[in-house]
């Protein structure tokens, strides 16, 4: 019988394997790569989807409100008449008649007197002043009341009419008796409007399935304005 094989093992050849030896670079993360520039072409249709999806989202309840009112102003007969007028009658205190019928007229005192008096709103205009009377008029969406004023007793009368709500509607459509901040309101609204034609234009230039059909219905719209104008304007 032999004996077992003890010889140790020659160097540089073992006979069984040892641990894994560690390289440096084996747990070093990936470097990531610089995401690479969209083109011109995605940026633009990003930017003309972002003007128009938020420019209609910050408009929406104004065009909703100035499509409606206008439906309302384009058939008055729906509604029908809801005018109501009120009379009222009073006398400035003196100070506010000294003031008027000094030269040239003050009116802030009336103005303010009469507010007070009588809840009145809107601006007050029309102003006009002799030796023996004064008449001024205010004016508020919906709603005029015109006021007589005798200036040697300081007497007066106003006459309040009002048209109802949808009146109040039209003249906020129009800009009719309303004040410089809702003018802007207007100017703004017809600001955004434009942005969100604009953009939705430029957004169908980039839809190469539907651009074709859609410019074919841009020009036929186009086409029955102009005879719609055509007709009116002969």
């Amino acid at each position: 019988m032999s004996a077992p094989n003890t010889a140790p093992a020659e160097p540089g050849r073992p006979d069984q394997p040892g641990p894994a030896r560690h390289r440096p670079d084996q747990h070093r993360p990936a470097r990531s790569r610089p995401p690479a520039a969209k083109p011109w072409r995605v940026r633009v249709q990003i930017t003309l989807r972002s003007l128009h999806i938020y420019s209609s989202m910050a408009t929406l309840l104004l065009i909703l409100f100035f499509s409606g009112s206008g439906v309302l102003l384009n058939h008055p007969d729906w509604s029908g008449s809801l005018e109501t007028i009120r009379e009222a009658r009073g006398t400035l205190p003196a100070p506010a008649l000294a003031a008027l019928n000094a030269t040239p007229p003050d009116w802030l005192g009336t103005v303010e007197t009469l507010r007070a008096a009588h809840d009145l709103r809107g601006r007050a205009g029309n102003l006009s002043a002799d030796p023996q009377e004064a008449s001024l008029t205010f004016r508020a969406p919906g709603r005029e009341t015109d006021v007589l004023i005798d200036t040697r007793t300081g007497q007066y009368e106003l006459t309040t009419t009002s048209a109802g709500l949808n009146a109040v509607i039209g003249d906020l459509h129009r800009g009719h008796n309303t004040g410089p901040g809702w003018n802007w309101v207007i100017d703004l609204t017809a600001l955004f409007l434009t942005v969100i034609s604009a953009s939705g234009f430029g957004i169908l230039l980039f839809l190469k399935k539907h651009r074709p059909r859609a410019l074919l219905t841009l020009g036929a719209g186009t086409l029955l304005l102009g005879v719609g104008i055509a007709t009116l304007a002969m």
